[in-house]
């Protein structure tokens, strides 16, 4: 039996433990969630797929934005292909590459998706641009460099999912640059609360899926006034819009690979993500407090497994090159930090 672990406003998916009436196991609330045969969705209201007939399978659009997407676009590519749900879109968008014509050509090789090429006008006008082209009943943002997990994601997606559930999100690995599991997971797998976002992007949208028509009634875009933190605005968005019409599905859905060139990385190294970050935590109230407070409970454990990862990983080389990165990000929050107590001090 499947049932809905009702928290502090989130919805999440389990199995086994309490049947029967409504009880309480631990500190959730445990109800049971009657299956929905021929597309009766939980509102006992009979839809069909317009994509599909019969029974409601959802269509999922998989939307990537791309530029010079090499050496792992393929690996993306192969990913989405080899999915064992067929009901599957997946729109790339080529964001004006200058590799010399390689990622086109992958993307030309690829006949399972829906790709064109424009000039650059950025990742996160790209992703927008994806989502307005897709036509799929749930959408899911997935970045060049990384995959989902196994070939069932999309399956696992598509039986979990129900017509009035707005997001449905589960579990990230995360992986090196030759595709191996990491031996540290950051953060933990679990449902997330409502307030985690507002101190940090405690989820990666591979492994988040969300109801398009939801999406476009509630305008729920991209921010495109933000380079790096978009996809954290977005998301904070995304659930406080959802409520209490989120699905948690406890399974490893999205692959999120660490490597030297990602955009993520990059954002920390200049520093402008650190202002991005303040911006977020005035725009929703997120307590600054709140977030160091967690990240000094965290930090030694966590910079202890991201050096045995990257050693696993990579080796010596790999190990050398994460401390540089560390040292970087702390070097150039720091003298944000400097230029802003310079700017805000009083004038003698």
């Amino acid at each position: 039996m499947r049932i809905a672990v009702i928290g502090t406003g989130y919805v999440g998916l389990t199995t086994g433990g309490c049947q029967g009436e409504a009880q309480s196991c631990g500190e959730q609330t445990v109800v049971p969630v009657v299956e929905a045969e021929g597309g009766v969705g939980q509102d006992g209201v009979v839809r069909q797929n317009p994509h599909t007939g019969g029974k409601y399978d959802p269509v999922i659009s998989v939307i990537t934005a791309v530029k010079n997407g090499m050496p792992y676009l393929p690996d993306l590519l192969n990913s989405v292909e080899h999915q064992d749900y067929p009901h599957v879109e997946h729109i790339v968008i080529d964001d004006g590459s200058t590799d010399g014509g390689e990622t086109c050509k992958v993307l030309e090789n690829a006949q399972h998706i829906k790709w064109w090429s424009r000039a650059n006008r950025g990742q996160v006008p790209t992703q927008n641009e994806g989502l307005l082209a897709a036509t799929g009943d749930l959408v899911s943002i997935i970045c060049s460099d990384d995959m989902y997990r196994d070939s069932s994601v999309l399956s696992t997606v598509a039986a979990s999912w129900r017509p009035g559930i707005h997001v449905l999100y589960g579990d990230t690995v995360y992986i090196g640059p030759d595709g191996r599991r990491l031996p540290y997971q950051l953060p933990p797998p679990g449902p997330i609360e409502p307030s985690d976002l507002l101190t940090e992007c405690v989820l990666k949208h591979c492994s988040v899926f969300v109801e398009r028509e939801f999406l476009l009634k509630r305008h729920l875009l991209f921010d495109e006034s933000f380079r790096f933190a978009a996809d954290w605005d977005w998301l904070i968005r995304v659930f406080s819009a959802a409520r209490e019409n989120v699905l948690y599905v406890p399974a490893f859905l999205g692959a999120y690979r660490q490597w030297e060139n990602q955009t993520s990385n990059q954002s920390w190294v200049e520093g402008p993500f650190e202002g991005e970050r303040k911006r977020i935590l005035a725009m929703y109230g997120g307590s600054a407090t709140a977030r160091r407070e967690r990240g000094r409970a965290r930090l030694w454990p966590y910079r202890w497994q991201k050096l045995r990862g990257l050693w696993h990983a990579g080796g010596p080389a790999m190990t050398v090159h994460g401390v540089v990165a560390a040292v970087l990000r702390r070097m150039s929050r720091l003298r944000l930090a400097h230029r802003e107590r310079k700017t805000d001090a009083p004038d003698p």
